[in-house]
């Protein structure tokens, strides 16, 4: 007997996984405090600012919850590993699932690389946070690890999704009826004893878009072969968004001056995203990542790569 389409679609995903999503245990509790408005206490050996040593001694400790904002992303390019040859003679990837302990991303990749004399403007510079000044060869450059998501799209609604024979998915905005608040009715069970299930389920949607333009692919590039020695590791297959607390700090420009800019403080992520393919910079226009945040567990991810030509 042949496989539905569900079917095939499960056994693909359980034999040859393309992406993963896991959801840290820290992002949880910051969104729970986030929500009932509590303090809580983040450990030592949470945030990604202990790890780059930006403001690291102020971003633990006890914290209030309603601080906390979820807009910052970050890349890494260790999402899968070769694990041998298909028949065909290609390489056989498999996806790294993180596990819901994990602070960092595998190997993260910077955003951006400027010498601190040519550093970014500050309209520029408000795109980004964990900025640290690092020395190569004698020079002084300006690292950026995490970049501000974009929220233009995020037009948060409820759905409802009709899933056909073929698996295809149709959502359509929600309207509630005067039913749904005056006259709510219990399932029945049907005679099995089993509760029904429809094709149909609700949603809700809202889309972090943390796509890369152009000029983010070119910064990028020059950023992995400053720090790295290799502009071909700007190949991210690994996403992390995270939640912190925007703050203001200082830090040097350059000739002995400083500049009052804004970073974020107890950044945590919350979401890890890895992926079996990567997606070079080197070879695209433009990288699209856009997350519909508070789908379902897992997170459902919408992707594309225009190839560069």
């Amino acid at each position: 007997m042949a496989l539905s389409a569900t079917e095939l679609q499960d056994q693909n995903r359980s034999e040859v996984p393309t992406q993963s999503v896991t959801n840290t245990a820290w992002g949880g509790l910051i969104a729970k405090c986030s929500n009932t408005k509590q303090n809580f206490t983040l450990p030592q050996w949470t945030t990604l600012n202990e790890f780059h040593d930006i403001l690291a001694e102020e971003s633990i400790g006890v914290k209030n919850g309603e601080d906390f904002s979820l807009k910052y992303f970050g890349l890494g390019i260790r999402g899968s590993d070769a694990i041998g040859k298909t028949g065909l003679g290609t390489t056989l990837l498999k996806v790294n699932q993180h596990q819901p302990k994990d602070g960092n991303l595998f190997v993260p990749i910077p955003f951006i690389c400027r010498p601190v004399d040519a550093d970014l403007n500050n309209i520029n510079r408000a795109k980004y946070r964990m900025r640290v000044v690092e020395d190569i060869n004698g020079v002084a450059y300006a690292f950026y690890w995490l970049k501000v998501i974009n929220f233009a799209s995020y037009n948060p609604q409820v759905v409802v999704i009709t899933r056909d024979e073929d698996n295809n998915e149709t959502p359509v905005p929600y309207i509630p009826v005067k039913d749904d608040l005056f006259n709510p009715q219990p399932v029945d069970f049907t005679s099995t004893g089993s509760v029904p299930i429809s094709n149909q389920y609700m949603n809700n949607s809202a889309i972090l878009d943390c796509s890369l333009d152009q000029t983010d692919l070119r910064e990028m590039e020059n950023a992995c072969r400053v720090k790295y020695g290799d502009a071909s590791l700007a190949a991210p297959n690994e996403v992390g968004v995270a939640y912190g607390i925007d703050t203001k700090t200082d830090g040097s420009i350059g000739q002995g001056a400083t500049i009052r800019y804004d970073e974020v403080l107890s950044a945590v992520y919350a979401h890890y995203i890895t992926e079996r393919d990567a997606r070079a910079a080197l070879n695209n226009v433009r990288i699209q990542y856009a997350f519909d945040h508070g789908a379902s567990e897992p997170m459902l991810m919408h992707t594309n790569a225009t190839t560069g030509v």
